[in-house]
């Protein structure tokens, strides 16, 4: 009776324990589950984050394409435009009797080059476009001038004193009524050369006019009448 009893309570004890262990293990393995549910819901979280990114990045993107189509069409409508302008420029031109790349003043025309001559070969250009090297007559010519050559150079001007030195004269045979030297200027200076002193005028900074070799290479200005139509 006895072993029966005590057969009884052992397998009392291992059925508590077998409990006790397979409660252990369903604890563990909640435990697992539980941390797994907290990882996925991480990795949504950084999903989504990330969705969310890449539908700003879309949106920036979409907003970005948006302002490049508006560009484009501001730089055709500019392009446009652009050409409207110079069609209105050729026509004005062409009213006010001067070429393309000429600029009228006071019922003239005036070209002022960008290639470099010397003061003959310059004369020589002038003269192949029907106009003649410049001659500058007041002072409100000589403003106007200023403004256009400002920060280009140096240019020559129809004026010399190659035929009676220190008596300018503009290449027509006439003597100035108006001047514009530089202080200093004229000084004929020829230290170095060979040749006589500097008996050609062109105009420096501010377009003070200053004698210059005849050789030296500068830009020049060309003055015509407009061509009238009729």
């Amino acid at each position: 009776m006895a072993e029966t009893h005590d057969q009884t309570l052992r397998e009392i004890l291992d059925q508590q324990r077998d409990f006790s262990n397979l409660t252990t293990e369903s604890e563990e393995s909640i435990d697992h589950m539980t941390e797994t549910i907290s990882f996925t819901t991480h990795m949504l979280g950084s999903i989504n984050l990330k969705l969310n990114e890449l539908r700003t990045s879309s949106e920036t993107v979409s907003r970005h394409s948006d302002f490049l189509l508006s560009l484009n069409n501001s730089m055709t409508d500019v392009q446009t435009d652009a050409a409207s302008l110079r069609a209105q420029q050729e026509e004005l031109a062409s009213r006010l009797g001067c070429p393309l790349e000429w600029l009228n003043y006071r019922d003239k025309c005036y070209f002022f080059s960008k290639d470099l001559h010397s003061f003959d070969d310059a004369k020589t250009t002038c003269d192949s476009l029907s106009a003649s090297l410049l001659v500058i007559n007041d002072k409100e010519e000589q403003k106007w001038l200023r403004k256009q050559v400002q920060g280009k150079g140096y240019f020559w001007i129809g004026l010399t004193d190659k035929e009676e030195e220190n008596v300018w004269r503009w290449l027509d045979g006439t003597q100035p009524a108006f001047t514009m030297w530089k202080p200093g200027q004229p000084d004929n200076w020829g230290h170095g050369h060979d040749i006589s002193g500097e008996d050609c005028a062109g105009l420096v900074h501010e377009a003070l006019w200053n004698d210059f070799f005849c050789e030296d290479l500068i830009s020049y200005i060309c003055e015509k009448e407009p061509e009238r139509c009729e």
